[in-house]
């Protein structure tokens, strides 16, 4: 049925949705729960899938000679979880933080010899600008200043491995010393660290790629993928372009710039927050739609989300609006639904919902037909406002929801970073 000529399509919409039982038999529930996990993720990054629970989703979903993609891939989890498969993998990001953490993997496609010849380049970097014994690695100084690093990073732009290096050790020494950060030890330590986890990484020959790119403009072709597996941004999110920004910035990336492209962020519309759940419907639906385009027609799209979401104490479902998205606009059907729980670090029980879904033929949706979904999902919290300054806010958001456009889209780069060479499309 048409969204648009249709006023009731979102009431159906929701008994198709939750006319879907939530499956704990495919794979048990105590399976996705992850009782008993033992592994963690090799990087810090926040918002990250947890190891085990993607290596779960591949060896369930995923074929030998599969094809997978993760067109928000963080950090980069499921493209390591893919070749612990021996399988074929893209990912997508807009972060270049993120991007250099998830482009550690294509080491994966380099013979042991090869690694270590640069990680011998990257070790003569760090030597050279830290004045560390060639023989020893042994440290002559102890501190470690915003000038090294910049300098480290500049002599190392020439080979992108060398660079993915250097980047993610200053990275993890960030993160690892966030309140002491001249100790060149430590450095050292994160170094090593991370040059041991390349050696660990297994040799594979099937293609590894990762693009610094926007996922509502996927750089990949037409039905050339089996699996997608994701977990895409949420409304309010966290503003992932602080994650390491002081770095990134020394490289030369405008993050303030990039941020305009996050889809979700709680720094949008400041003046008001609710506008967010109509531009955050617009954005997920061409997300959504680019996954369709490039999805083999018997492939399958998994997508784990944070049940909830809230602005100013108004709870918002996340996987209602992005079934609601999926299967009204972006020529999906909903296959299957799950769920999983888990306590985070604050003691809290964090509800996802997993959302199975299959590239079908029928009439897609426009950028219109998202913004009033997102309308009616304001619609529907206007009863849960806390106050009357929050219902107006509400209120305000329905009316002026004609004003409201896509983020800018993020267009890739032929270098990785670098002064001026991010721009945005507005149009």
């Amino acid at each position: 049925c048409n969204f648009r000529r249709d006023k009731y399509i979102m009431t159906t919409n929701y008994e198709i949705i939750d006319s879907v039982a939530i499956d704990r038999y495919s794979i048990p529930q105590h399976r996705l729960d992850l009782s008993g996990k033992t592994r963690k993720n090799f990087f810090s990054w926040r918002g990250q899938f947890s190891p085990e629970f993607v290596d779960l989703l591949i060896t369930s979903y995923a074929e030998p000679e599969s094809v997978i993609l993760d067109p928000f891939v963080g950090s980069g989890t499921t493209l390591f979880e893919a070749v612990r498969n021996s399988i074929s993998c893209i990912g997508v990001e807009i972060n270049p933080a993120a991007v250099e953490m998830a482009k550690t993997v294509q080491f994966v496609n380099l013979h042991p010899q090869q690694r270590e010849q640069i990680i011998e380049i990257a070790k003569q970097i760090v030597q050279h600008f830290t004045h560390l014994d060639s023989t020893r690695f042994f440290i002559r100084c102890s501190k470690l200043n915003d000038g090294v690093i910049k300098e480290m990073l500049l002599a190392s732009r020439f080979n992108p491995l060398v660079h993915n290096i250097i980047l993610n050790s200053i990275f993890h020494y960030y993160a690892s010393h966030a309140r002491k950060v001249d100790d060149l030890t430590k450095f050292v330590f994160s170094f090593q660290r991370h040059v041991n986890f390349i050696r660990s990484l297994p040799f594979m020959q099937k293609a590894v790629k990762v693009f610094h790119s926007d996922a509502r403009a996927l750089p990949i072709e037409d039905e050339s993928v089996d699996l997608v597996i994701t977990s895409p941004p949420y409304i309010n999110v966290f503003n992932y372009h602080q994650n390491y920004r002081k770095v990134m910035e020394m490289v030369g990336w405008d993050m303030l710039r990039i941020a305009k492209s996050e889809i979700g962020s709680n720094r949008k519309n400041r003046g008001n927050r609710f506008l967010t759940v109509i531009q955050y419907s617009i954005d997920m639906f061409l997300a959504l739609r680019e996954m369709r385009r490039v999805l083999k027609p018997d492939g399958r799209l998994i997508l784990v989300i944070g049940r909830e979401s809230k602005i100013k104490g108004v709870s918002f479902e996340n996987y209602r609006i992005l079934a609601t998205l999926a299967v009204e606009l972006a020529q999906f059907d909903l296959i299957a639904r799950q769920e999983r729980k888990f306590t985070n670090r604050f003691g809290k029980l964090i509800y996802e919902d997993i959302l199975h879904l299959k590239p079908v033929s029928k009439d897609g949706g426009t950028e219109d037909d998202a913004r009033e979904i997102g309308v009616e999902f304001l619609k529907r919290a206007l009863k849960n406002a806390p106050s009357d300054k929050v219902l107006g806010d509400i209120e305000s958001a329905i009316a002026n929801a004609h004003k409201v456009e896509r983020s800018p889209i993020f267009k890739p780069d032929n270098l990785l970073g670098g002064v001026g060479a991010n721009e945005l499309d507005a149009a």
